[in-house]
């Protein structure tokens, strides 16, 4: 494993790394440390509520506005089948 292709292994310790084949600059190969949790990950999870409530919002929002412009629309005698929206 990893003679040809990077692949994921598991060390004593219990971590997982990716080894990589050799190359010229590492002729026994290269282990890069698979992070189990990111700072970047726990700051979108820590969000993730905010941003879903905020999306439904913005969702709706569009919704309203296609709403009012097909009520707009058949107003002024436009057929269903003829509005893009």
């Amino acid at each position: 494993m990893g003679d040809k292709r990077i692949s994921v292994r598991t060390l004593p310790s219990g971590e997982k790394v990716h080894h990589h084949p050799p190359d010229a600059a590492h002729p026994d190969g290269k282990m890069v440390l698979i992070r189990e949790h990111s700072p970047l990950r726990k700051k979108l999870d820590a969000n993730r509520h905010h941003n879903r409530r905020r999306h439904a919002e913005l969702k709706q929002c569009h919704h309203d506005r296609a709403e009012f412009k097909r009520a707009q629309q058949r107003a002024n005698g436009l057929p269903p089948e003829k509005s893009p929206l």
